[in-house]
């Protein structure tokens, strides 16, 4: 601020014209009396401390689950004699979009300043990260920095200093949409030897299913990123000219075949996604037994699914 004022002084002589009568007459009068004055002003400029910014995310990054949401707070801190005049948030990436202080922001602006409009010693800003739908791309890591100004002095025109930047790397974590569970208990099935040719359903059942917190909150995965792999595994390998196949009640894309180099291992492939690997499942058959055929024929029957961005 600025301190200003004026120093006056006089000088007068005592005996000037009619003060004292003994002096005597005075003919000239101007030369009896002196002022003089000097204006000043003392100017002492605002200091603005250099402010601090840190983010409430524990560990090195903020990790989203795929199909979920975010949330990092800044917290702004200013010197004693400072404030916090304004946050500024970077690194919004054009693929996500953004909640900051409760105003909607489209990553595609790339930052954001949060002005305050009543500037105090701290200040907080919230942002809320929402991530593309079945994605588990990572996104832009966001940075923050913080601006102060002189608590006295807080116009566009006044000093100010930024902060050090804060940077945090945001993370979207994999999450399996779709499964198959197949039934608990072995399925058996029974037969009667046969004077001709047979075939015999597997009785093998299936559910989709979302195995995980989170699975299958963005709807089915549309990136393709999510693959299944279902094998069976024969515990001998069956008479020649038998076969593992699929009903012709089966309307879906799934295909059987048997591995060449092992023949009680058969691999179903091709199936669009869990509901028609269900559907196959619980079409799976023995078919063309020889006549005569006695006996039993046991397997196991393994689905797995995996999400192919996964670490």
């Amino acid at each position: 601020g600025t301190i200003s004022g004026t120093l006056a002084v006089s000088f007068a002589e005592a005996n000037a014209a009619g003060t004292v009568v003994a002096s005597g007459a005075e003919p000239d009068a101007t030369d009896d009396t002196y002022s003089s004055s000097q204006s000043f002003s003392l100017s002492i400029a605002a200091q603005v401390g250099t402010p601090s910014i840190q983010s409430d995310v524990q560990g090195p990054s903020l990790v989203i689950k795929e199909d979920e949401t975010g949330t990092v707070t800044f917290t702004a801190n200013a010197a004693a004699t400072d404030v916090i005049t304004k946050v500024t948030i970077g690194g919004l990436d054009a693929h996500a979009s953004y909640v900051i202080n409760g105003t909607t922001v489209a990553g595609s602006v790339g930052s954001y300043d949060v002005v305050f409009t009543t500037p105090l010693v701290q200040q907080t800003v919230t942002v809320v990260v929402t991530p593309p739908q079945d994605s588990d791309v990572d996104l832009s890591s966001l940075t923050a920095t913080a601006t102060a100004k002189d608590a006295d002095h807080t116009d566009a025109g006044d000093p100010s200093v930024v902060s050090a930047p804060t940077t945090i790397p945001v993370v979207v974590d994999a999450v399996l949409d779709d499964a198959v569970a197949l039934g608990g208990s072995p399925s058996t099935v029974t037969g009667t030897e046969s004077t001709s040719a047979s075939s015999y359903a597997l009785g093998l059942t299936a559910n989709v299913v979302h195995p995980f917190t989170y699975s299958g909150d963005g709807g089915a995965d549309t990136d393709g990123s999510e693959q299944g792999t279902a094998t069976v595994t024969l515990g001998a390998a069956l008479p020649v000219g038998a076969a593992v196949s699929l009903a012709g009640t089966y309307t879906g894309s799934a295909q059987i075949s048997v591995d060449p180099s092992d023949a009680t291992k058969w691999t179903i492939s091709g199936f669009t996604d869990a509901a028609d690997l269900k559907a196959a499942i619980g079409a799976l058959q023995v078919t063309n037994l020889p006549a005569g055929f006695d006996g039993t024929i046991s397997g196991t029957l393994a689905v797995s699914f995996a999400e192919a961005n996964a670490a």
